[in-house]
Parts: C-alpha cells; sequence; structure tokens
C-alpha cells in the first residue's frame, strides 16, 4: 500500500513538472518577443524554478503599471471566493430540492427528464454550460432577454454596490452549482 502511495505522489510531481516546463516551454517558443534577449534552455529552467519552488508566476512586467500575477491573484481572491461559496449554495439548493422531488416521483416523465438534465449538467464542462447560457442569455446575441437575471455590465465590487454583485453573480452561481447540485 506504502509503496502504490509513494508511487502515485511520484508521478503526480512528474505530472506537475512536466506541465510547467510544457507551458513556459511553449510561451518561449510561440510568444519569443515578450522575452529579452535569445531565450535558452537554462532561462526556461529558471522560470520553472521561479514558479515550482518559489511560487513567483511573474514580478515586473514588461508594460508599465501592469500589475504582477501574484497582485491580480491577490486582487481577485475575494470574488473568486464568493463564487465558490455561491455555487455552492446553489449546488445544495439544487440537490436539496432536486433529490426528494425525483425520488417522491419515481419513474414518472417529470422526474426522469429532471435526472435527464441533472446528467447533462453533471457530465458537460462548466465552460460549455457556460457558453451555452451566454448564448442563450447574453444581451447582445442571446435568444431569450433577461435583463435583470443576466446583465454582464451591472457588475461592481461586492462592498461597493452590493446589489449589483449579487445581480451580476446569480447566473455564475447557478453554472458552477448546476453540475454539482
Amino acid at each position: 500500500m506504502l509503496a502504490f502511495l509513494l508511487r502515485r505522489l511520484f508521478f503526480a510531481a512528474g505530472t506537475v513538472i512536466l506541465t510547467a516546463f510544457f507551458a513556459y516551454g511553449t510561451m518561449r517558443v510561440l510568444r519569443p518577443e515578450q522575452y529579452p534577449g535569445q531565450a535558452t534552455v537554462a532561462d526556461l529552467f529558471s522560470d520553472v524554478d521561479r514558479a515550482l519552488l518559489h511560487l513567483d508566476f511573474g514580478g515586473a512586467c514588461m508594460f508599465a503599471g501592469c500589475p504582477s500575477i501574484k497582485q491580480m491573484w491577490l486582487d481577485g481572491i475575494v470574488v473568486d471566493v464568493m463564487l465558490l461559496a455561491g455555487g455552492v449554495v446553489f449546488a445544495v439548493g439544487f440537490g436539496v430540492l432536486g433529490g426528494p422531488w425525483c425520488a417522491s416521483r419515481r419513474r414518472t416523465r417529470s422526474a426522469r427528464a429532471l435526472e435527464g438534465v441533472a446528467t447533462v449538467l453533471y457530465c458537460a464542462p462548466v465552460y460549455v454550460i457556460g457558453l451555452g447560457v451566454l448564448l442563450l442569455f447574453a444581451p447582445p446575441f442571446g435568444l431569450i432577454d433577461l435583463p435583470y437575471f443576466f446583465d454582464p455590465d451591472s457588475y461592481a465590487p461586492p462592498l461597493e454596490n452590493p446589489w449589483d454583485f449579487m445581480r451580476s453573480m446569480i447566473l455564475p452561481w447557478i453554472v458552477v452549482g448546476a453540475p454539482l447540485g
């Protein structure tokens, strides 16, 4: 059992390291103008070392006034946590309401329909569901116009304008929570 666990950890670490080399190497090959001087293999090893061992995902960028990746991550962590929390609340709500409803109506068409929708939402990647929701509800090209339910231009930070924040996050919460529900 211990050998199995150690082997799995070894392969997991190898996968992370190979993924980092692939990501940084691809960027160096596809966007060489982003790196001053000639890009060498030693520079690639330096990038991976900084990212994996020092958690430094980029310092000062080439353009004046643009924040580092760490600063962008710190600026967005509050909204990311609120997206996760809202998605979990919607998922629990969907599961608590949908499960007993289907259990009380076993083998009916409506229960089978809800189970089918739940299966599709569970199996489909979130970005596919998100794109479908955009194509269905987005104001410029959506089929159904829901101005208060889907208004991407109304976003405001949570402490600045809570109502606009809630209104702009309802649909992302549903998209995140639907597969879990």
